[in-house]
């Protein structure tokens, strides 16, 4: 299929264009997930590896992505944000590739433009740098190189490098496990249409490829088994992640996948029936052939974003590909609908490209505040309501202005970002407050170690965070660490600073003294202690 200068020139067009709104967003401050990655890249960068320092359940993937970003971009929410814009670009011209291989030169360029949407979105947080924005490229990547290494059958090398991509993936957040099966069904799917399922013919494929994939992890393995933490990094990322997927009940998943879905499906309703379509018509006779894998690879995504059942709105982000590719085969079979009944394929393709283009630009136009008008400030106030993510810029500025880089804080709450921001280490390792409420076994035993850890560290100051989403508490969470806290900060520390949120107007900041003598108004506030007498 030949693509034509003026196929190259839009795609380059919407690369720019894309590349354009990230660049102008790329100062959102930091949100919790982020400020975890860019804290684990932080201590990277210092020669700290993962999982001595701080904990947290994550494959360590993204902290090492995170580290290599900032190693280049330095270590700013904008310089984070610059790397997810090349990520992103990255990742659409893959699909640009991939889809002009199943499709059509047209077609891929219609479900790179669903793409760069759809990942955009602030329905599934597209603006911010979670983990599952990165794993898309490798995954991408690892797709293209099986097709290709099942397509020629003197190229098996690319079985394992496919393999290798998608176990890359993997190692960067747990949720890509169904993508790499996905890898491993398709082996076996494609031979068993082309007639070639056999043990002899399937078996050395699916050798080669899953000894690509089981190599990072290996590694991974090895690494911290040599840096005397392999039982640390068993423990968080196996066997405390297996209580963390089982703790939402069946019909509160149901109300929660429902509410996500539907914000997500009204956000960009155009690109989702475009998506809608394509899948129909890939059932079409002539297009049969390409139906099991679009269907596959669909099947599998969704998979992706199901385990623990929690479906968090940059969980869908894995979806994005899958639905994309079909958007891509809607717009191609309207261009053929059109030809249909005009009869001239010039105009045919033009009204299908003001149709996806209209798609696409549609949820720009609804929502062009935030994507062209609003600060960062109150980009994060619209996507994150009351979080404390830009009062977090602030705290960590009176942090590091008023310490010195080998003093310790300690944050009771789950906002990590303090802790990047100030370039201060945490008196514990424990830098989410989410697990220590958890009805989870271990979570009584985390609440007795964060204690420990901050009563020996003897932080120079403490970041108590009085706002109810930066905890999460159940009904049968252990209060050990309220009560803890209360008596250990009237001994040892005073109120140095206080930050009130309130909706609809700006944060309070009150510094030394003045935050001593005031009482929050607001339900919303952060206290900042200072041991006494390190002033």
């Amino acid at each position: 299929m030949k693509t034509s200068r003026l196929q190259i020139l839009l795609l380059l067009l919407l690369l720019t264009g894309i590349a354009l709104i990230r660049y102008h967003l790329a100062g959102l401050p930091l949100e919790r997930d982020e400020g975890e990655y860019a804290y684990m890249g932080q201590l990277i960068l210092e020669g700290i590896p993962p999982y001595s320092l701080v904990y947290n359940m994550k494959f360590p993937g993204i902290y090492v992505i995170y580290a290599g970003i900032m190693a280049l971009f330095g270590q700013t929410p904008f310089g984070i944000h610059i790397g997810l814009l090349l990520f992103n670009a990255a990742t659409l011209f893959l699909l640009y590739l991939l889809a002009r291989k199943l499709l059509s030169p047209w077609a891929g360029l219609a479900t790179a433009a669903a793409f760069a949407v759809l990942s955009l979105s602030p329905s599934v947080q597209g603006m911010v740098s979670h983990a599952e924005q990165f794993v898309l490229l490798p995954t991408t990547g690892g797709i293209i190189l099986l097709l290709a290494g099942l397509e020629q059958q003197r190229s098996r090398r690319l079985l394992f490098l496919s393999g290798l991509c998608l176990g890359i993936a993997l190692m960067i957040i747990q949720l890509a496990v169904p993508l790499l099966l996905f890898g491993g069904v398709w082996i076996f799917l494609d031979d068993l249409f082309r007639g070639q399922a056999r043990i002899r013919e399937t078996t050395p494929k699916l050798l080669l490829f899953g000894a690509g994939a089981v190599i990072p992890y290996g590694i991974t393995c090895l690494i911290f088994y040599r840096l005397g933490l392999f039982d640390a990094f068993w423990f968080w990322t196996i066997t405390y992640a297996r209580t963390y997927v089982g703790q939402v009940p069946l019909d509160a998943a149901w109300h929660l996948f429902r509410g996500r879905a539907v914000s997500i499906l009204h956000a960009s309703t155009g690109i989702w029936l475009l998506a809608a379509l394509g899948l129909i018509v890939l059932f079409r006779k002539k297009n049969r052939s390409r139906a099991p894998f679009a269907v596959t690879f669909l099947l599998f995504s969704f998979f992706a974003i199901c385990p623990g059942l929690y479906f968090r709105p940059h969980y869908f982000v894995l979806m994005i590909p899958a639905v994309a590719l079909c958007a891509g085969s809607g717009a191609e079979e309207l261009g053929r609908f059109i030809e249909r009944i005009g009869g001239n394929g010039i105009l045919a393709g033009t009204l299908a490209g003001v149709v996806v283009a209209g798609a696409c630009i549609s949820p720009f136009v609804r929502q062009r505040d935030l994507y062209f008008r609003m600060t960062p400030t109150e980009v994060s106030r619209a996507v994150y309501s009351l979080n404390p993510f830009p009062e977090s810029v602030e705290i960590a500025r009176y942090i590091r202005e008023h310490s010195s880089p080998d003093d310790q804080i300690a944050v009771l709450g789950s906002e990590p970002q303090i802790c990047f921001y100030s370039h201060r280490h945490s008196a514990t390792g424990h830098i989410y407050m989410y697990p220590l409420m958890e009805n989870q076994p271990f979570a009584d035993r985390m609440q007795q170690d964060t204690i420990r850890e901050i009563m020996k560290a003897k932080p120079r100051f403490l970041v108590y965070v009085a706002i109810p989403a930066s905890w999460l508490i159940r009904p049968k969470s252990s209060r050990r660490i309220f009560r803890w806290f209360h008596n250990y900060s009237d001994r040892y520390y005073h109120v140095d600073g206080l930050v009130e949120l309130f909706p609809g107007r700006p944060s309070i900041y009150l510094w030394g003294t003045a935050a001593s003598t005031v009482r929050p108004a607001s339900r919303l506030w952060i206290y900042l202690l200072e041991r006494n007498g390190t002033s």
